[in-house]
């Protein structure tokens, strides 16, 4: 289990949500970048912290951070 995990990766929905769900089951804290710049990492990361019962907090500055805990 970790502390922290940084998702960055390619930029569809599919692929986002895969990656982005093993993390947020793996960590305490997983951030996203390109929230703002790619609306399918957004909605992907909504999903991730729907689908996790976590909290999905987005900030719009520099192409978006999205961070769920």
């Amino acid at each position: 289990y970790y502390d922290l995990i940084h998702v960055d990766i390619v930029h569809t929905y599919e692929d986002t949500y895969a990656c982005g769900l093993w993390s947020a089951q793996h960590s305490k804290c997983t951030i996203f970048h390109d929230t703002e710049s790619f609306p399918e990492v957004r909605w992907a990361v909504y999903d991730i912290a729907k689908a996790t019962g976590k909290k999905f907090y987005n900030y719009p500055k520099h192409y978006g951070l999205g961070i769920i805990v």
